[in-house]
C-alpha cells in the first residue's frame, strides 16, 4: 500500500508544509481548526476551506481532508479545515448545531482566513462535503468574492434526506426534548427544522459565472447519486463552468484507498489549476 508521500508524486512540487493549530471565535464559543501553509514560497497564497458534513470533523474518514491539505500546501495553496460548533474538537454542544449555526461558523471561518497576511484574500476556495456541500452553495451564493468551489457527495434536496430518516420515535423525541438520537449523535430541532425549508438548489442557481468541480461516489447509499446532476444543471443554468466526475462503484465515505486517491487528487489538481499558485 502505497503511502501518503508516495501517491501522485510526479504532481507534487518541492514546497514543504506548514501547520498551525488555530482557533477563532463566534458568538463568544472557541472553533477549532488547522491551518496548512507552504513553506519556501512567496506569498501571499491562495487559500481553501474545508466545510465537513454532518456529525463529521476537520480529519474526515480516513484522514482526507488532513491529506488534502497537505498536496494543495505543496502546490502552493493554503487550506484552512475547522470544526464546526458541537463537532470535534470545537466547543458548542451537537444538539445546538443547525443550518444557520453552521453558515455562520463558515463565514467566520472564511473571514478569519481573508485577515490572515499570508493569505490573498481575492484568491479564494471552498471544498464542501455532504451536508456541508449546502453549506458551501448557500455561501457562495451570498458570497460573490468566492469565484472557485468543489462539491464531494453534497446533499440537494434535505428534505428529501430528513424523510429517509424520519420514525415516530424521532418525531416523538424532537417533540418532547427538542432533540433525537441519530447514529449515536443528538440532532435538534432547530437543524431538523431548517433541513425541511433549505433549497440549495435555488441556491446553486443564483450564482453567476463561478467555477465548480462536483464528485460524488457512483454508489453512494447516503446522497444519491441523481444530486450531482441535479446540481449540475441548477449550475450551468446560471451560466457556471461545471466539471462532473462520478467516481466508479464509490460509496459515501469512499471507504477504499483507491477511492480516497482518486477523489483527493482530482481535487487537488482542479484548485491548482484554478486558483494558481
Amino acid at each position: 500500500m502505497k503511502s501518503e508521500s508516495q501517491c501522485s508524486l510526479a504532481t507534487l512540487s518541492a514546497f514543504e508544509t506548514d501547520e498551525e493549530a488555530v482557533a477563532f471565535a463566534v458568538e463568544g464559543q472557541r472553533i477549532m481548526g488547522v491551518l496548512h501553509r507552504p513553506v519556501d514560497a512567496a506569498g501571499p497564497f491562495p487559500a481553501v476551506v474545508v466545510l465537513h458534513g454532518f456529525t463529521g470533523n476537520k480529519m474526515a474518514s480516513f484522514r482526507k481532508f488532513v491529506i488534502l491539505a497537505r498536496r494543495l500546501a505543496r502546490l502552493g495553496v493554503a487550506t484552512l479545515r475547522f470544526d464546526y460548533r458541537g463537532c470535534g474538537e470545537s466547543e458548542g454542544d451537537a444538539a445546538f448545531t443547525s443550518i444557520e449555526s453552521e453558515r455562520a461558523d463558515a463565514r467566520a471561518a472564511l473571514l478569519w482566513v481573508r485577515n490572515r497576511p499570508e493569505i490573498n484574500a481575492a484568491r479564494l476556495g471552498v471544498v464542501g462535503v455532504s451536508l456541508g456541500g449546502v453549506i458551501a452553495i448557500e455561501t457562495m451564493a451570498e458570497d460573490e468574492a468566492l469565484k472557485v468551489g468543489c462539491l464531494w457527495a453534497a446533499v440537494s434536496r434535505p428534505a428529501l434526506q430528513l424523510q429517509i430518516r424520519a420514525t415516530p420515535e424521532l418525531e416523538k423525541s424532537l417533540l418532547e426534548r427538542g432533540y433525537a438520537e441519530v447514529d449515536g449523535w443528538a440532532v435538534g430541532r432547530a437543524l431538523v427544522e431548517q433541513m425541511a425549508v433549505m433549497e440549495p438548489l435555488a441556491a446553486a442557481e443564483r450564482l453567476r459565472g463561478r467555477r465548480l468541480l462536483l464528485l460524488h461516489g457512483e454508489r453512494d447509499a447516503s446522497v444519491p447519486l441523481t444530486s450531482v446532476w441535479e446540481y449540475a444543471q441548477s449550475l450551468r443554468a446560471g451560466g457556471n463552468e461545471v466539471d462532473v466526475h462520478v467516481i466508479p462503484e464509490a460509496d459515501h465515505r469512499y471507504s477504499r484507498v483507491v477511492w480516497q486517491e482518486t477523489i483527493i487528487q482530482q481535487t487537488v489538481d482542479w484548485f491548482a489549476d484554478q486558483l494558481g499558485s
